[in-house]
């Protein structure tokens, strides 16, 4: 997807996972019937305007969770649980990639460009845990995703996580990631055709598939009760190669910070 729609959406994962660490305890006993979890709540998110833009803006993000067994709904996507293993997992997602319109960027700097409409994404991601250390939980992770029109762009982003619980209640966590993206994703997101440089006033520009950015993040989460939860999240991610080098590009380092609140039933 997107990633700043990647960010958008770091405000459901920042609730899910909160929701999972209050949950950790519970272990469902075998042949128990599933349970429904749900979750409602928002929060803000920090971000530039586009990927590559020097100009930031807050968003609000309302969020919706629901979980039944194997199946979890949530803003970013519906996610099927598809294999568990004891060390590792293996999931199908169905989400939406909202694209980008050039209208919606107060600067000028992507008039002309053609919009990137917003389109269906299929995917699959796997986890692995590689075990406890002094820094905590940590594991691999990798997910592979394909827009069904829009940018017709697929990415493959490649990282570890972890995550610490310092009390009952507090918990810290960071993550590193890798992106990589074919050529038609960066074509779309960083690319200028000849169509676009006749509108725009740039020049023609190729990005070629690759290695397009990585990301390191660092946030926390504070289970206020029963039932409330609070998470925040600093972030920030590094354009590489010709997504750095695109005409549109005017900042190659990405800051997000997101601030999130729920309440689980």
């Amino acid at each position: 997807m997107n990633m700043l729609n990647r960010t958008a959406a770091f405000a459901a994962l920042a609730l899910t996972t909160g929701y999972a660490e209050a949950q950790s305890d519970e272990t469902p006993t075998a042949g128990a019937s599933p349970e429904w979890r749900v979750v409602l709540g928002g929060g803000a998110i920090y971000q530039p305007r586009y990927e590559g833009s020097d100009e930031t803006e807050v968003v609000p993000v309302p969020f919706v969770m629901l979980q039944y067994g194997r199946f979890r709904f949530g803003p970013e996507a519906l996610e099927y649980q598809l294999w568990r293993g004891p060390s590792a997992a293996l999931g199908l997602t169905l989400g939406y990639d909202g694209g980008r319109d050039p209208e919606d960027i107060d600067s000028g700097m992507l008039d002309g460009l053609a919009t990137i409409e917003g389109a269906a994404r299929i995917g699959a991601n796997f986890d692995y845990d590689l075990g406890a250390f002094s820094l905590g939980e940590v594991a691999a992770f990798a997910e592979l995703e394909h827009s069904l029109g829009g940018s017709d762009g697929t990415t493959l982003e490649l990282g570890l996580r972890t995550r610490k619980h310092l009390n009952a209640r507090f918990s810290i966590h960071a993550s590193a990631a890798a992106t990589v993206s074919d050529s038609k994703y960066m074509g779309a997101y960083f690319g200028i055709s000849a169509a676009d440089a006749a509108a725009s006033g740039y020049s023609v520009y190729e990005a070629g598939a690759g290695l397009h950015r990585v990301d390191i993040g660092l946030g926390a989460t504070y289970l206020l009760g029963d039932h409330w939860l609070l998470r925040g999240e600093m972030a920030v991610g590094k354009l590489l190669g010709d997504a750095a080098d695109s005409p549109i590009v005017l900042d190659d380092v990405q800051p997000s910070v997101v601030v999130a609140v729920g309440y689980r039933f």
